[in-house]
């Protein structure tokens, strides 16, 4: 684990950070970064985010490529709006 400390002069241990997106993320107080994060799993990669201030698991990958590009360039989850 590395620690990665943001413009805001908060930080966060994670096993890497990744184009803006962190990998593996250990959270202080539950906060959570405004941008999606990856959770690795045994043979797999979930990609993250808060959707109107809940946790959402926005999709599982087969590698770590898939997951960054779709933490990059998900379609649903940068405007969706859930009641």
């Amino acid at each position: 684990m590395k620690k990665f400390k943001f413009a805001d002069n908060t930080e966060c241990l994670a096993e890497d950070f990744i184009d803006g997106h962190l990998v593996n993320p250990i959270f202080n107080n539950g906060l959570f970064p405004e941008s999606p994060f990856i959770l690795r799993m045994e043979h797999q990669f979930s990609v993250h985010n808060l959707v109107n201030g809940c946790l959402r698991c926005l999709g599982v990958f087969n590698s770590l490529n898939e997951a960054l590009n779709y933490a990059k360039n998900g379609h649903s989850w940068c405007s969706e709006t859930y009641a």
